[in-house]
């Protein structure tokens, strides 16, 4: 994988995390469902392993 698709995913994954705790505290009302899955795919993205081949 490219050093800038790893850093796109990088900041996707904070773009989703972000999201997902905005999207809580500021309107309280998301489902919790749609919490947990969303701050999920952003922590996966923001850990996902890019080493080079």
């Amino acid at each position: 994988m490219s050093q800038n698709n790893c850093i796109t995913l990088r900041v996707l994954g904070a773009l989703l995390t972000s999201l997902a705790f905005w999207l809580e505290f500021s309107k309280g009302d998301i489902l919790w469902l749609w919490f947990i899955g969303i701050l999920t795919i952003g922590l996966v993205l923001l850990t996902w392993p890019c080493n080079k081949k």
